[in-house]
């Protein structure tokens, strides 16, 4: 028995099924491309101007834009600025209110995970180095108080925030409790 061979690639497929003609499907559809067309298949080459830098380049495909990656990063990442600005700024301009909540929102959850951290690494802190342990706390309150104080000077902020924390906590039995 000869040996077979792939019509279209010339591979051997002795070990393939005896009714095979092809190595796989690739190999196949491309077969059947040139028979239906009567010509073999071809790449896809168009000239075009890339959208960014406008230099000219060989389109592979027909969604082809830009002339390569770093072009289609940029044309995205200005795409991305545009809208995500654009969103923010007409979500300010029509609900003022919901954003100053949410802004809030967001700054107490960077102040409850800064928390978090600052307690994990003065207990790494006290384990390694106890006897530098009460100066470094002692300027930590310090830097603390300064920052308290800056708030306590936004005021209505503070208050805003403080309603939305006892809202994400559940705690509404003490209106009058100031956050510590």
């Amino acid at each position: 028995m000869g040996e077979r061979v792939c019509k279209w690639c010339g591979v051997d497929i002795s070990l393939r099924k005896k009714i095979a003609k092809f190595c796989g499907s690739k190999c196949k559809d491309l077969a059947r491309y040139e028979k239906r067309h009567g010509v073999p298949p071809g790449p896809f080459l168009e000239k075009r101007k890339c959208q960014v830098c406008r230099s000219s380049f060989d389109a592979k495909t027909s969604t082809r834009l830009y002339c390569g990656k770093v072009c289609r990063q940029a044309a995205q990442l200005e795409k991305g600025r545009e809208s995500n600005t654009a969103r923010a700024r007409k979500y300010r301009e029509e609900k003022p209110e919901k954003y100053r909540q949410a802004d809030a929102l967001r700054r107490l959850c960077c102040a409850e995970k800064f928390r978090d951290q600052s307690r994990a690494r003065y207990a790494k802190i006290k384990s390694e180095c106890p006897e530098r342990y009460f100066e470094i706390l002692e300027k930590a309150k310090d830097d603390s108080r300064a920052r308290y104080n800056e708030m306590m000077s936004l005021g209505s902020t503070l208050s805003l925030a403080h309603t939305l924390y006892q809202i994400k906590t559940g705690d509404l039995s003490n209106d009058d409790h100031e956050p510590e």
